[in-house]
């Protein structure tokens, strides 16, 4: 039913390579925006791992036009659940809890890319004796890309693997929740 024959996937490239990495401004917090009377319809992203990562909302007149993230880019928590990635395709702020991710090549699909680094970053945390993720800690790190004849990042394959990964996700919320309804028979 599910087709798992992969490519093999022979790029590497260094994170600085591929991303441009920054962190937000502490100037968002939540009790600053409140206080100021700031707020609107633009998400506020944090390192909470809860709503999206969203911790309030601002309106667009009281955030620098350098905070205004309003292009693809996969965001990570810096501290909390420290080094949790999201790809985002709408605009948002981030605070200085949370980074983002500026894609460099144009050839590069950022739910795939969320996937095969969440375990680098998981892991750079865990390395961590304080559990904060910062741009230092990721600029070196090694992403496994499939590549074409030109060793360019294949997106077509990094598109293709995704959807077979949210496939496989897929069918392991249906058969836990099948496990679940199952567990709630008596005879």
């Amino acid at each position: 039913l599910l087709d798992i024959n992969l490519p093999n996937i022979n790029g590497e490239f260094l994170l600085k390579e591929i991303f441009e990495p920054h962190q937000g401004n502490a100037i968002y917090t939540k009790k600053a925006i409140i206080s100021n009377g700031w707020e609107g319809n633009v998400p506020v992203i944090s390192s909470d791992t809860n709503n999206n990562g969203i911790l309030c909302y601002i309106s667009n007149e009281y955030v620098k036009k350098k905070d205004y993230i309003d292009y693809p880019c996969i965001t990570w928590t810096v501290d909390g659940q420290a080094g949790t990635l999201k790809s985002r395709f709408t605009p948002f702020v981030p605070n200085n809890h949370c980074g983002y991710l500026i894609p460099k090549r144009e050839d590069l699909y950022l739910p795939y890319l969320e996937i095969v680094m969440q375990p680098l970053f998981y892991q750079t945390a865990k390395n961590s004796s304080n559990k904060k993720v910062g741009n230092n800690q990721i600029e070196n790190l090694l992403v496994r890309i499939p590549v074409n004849e030109l060793e360019n990042p294949d997106i077509s394959i990094q598109k293709q693997l995704a959807d077979k990964y949210f496939l496989v996700q897929e069918q392991k919320q249906n058969l836990l929740e099948k496990v679940k309804e199952l567990s709630k028979i008596t005879v």
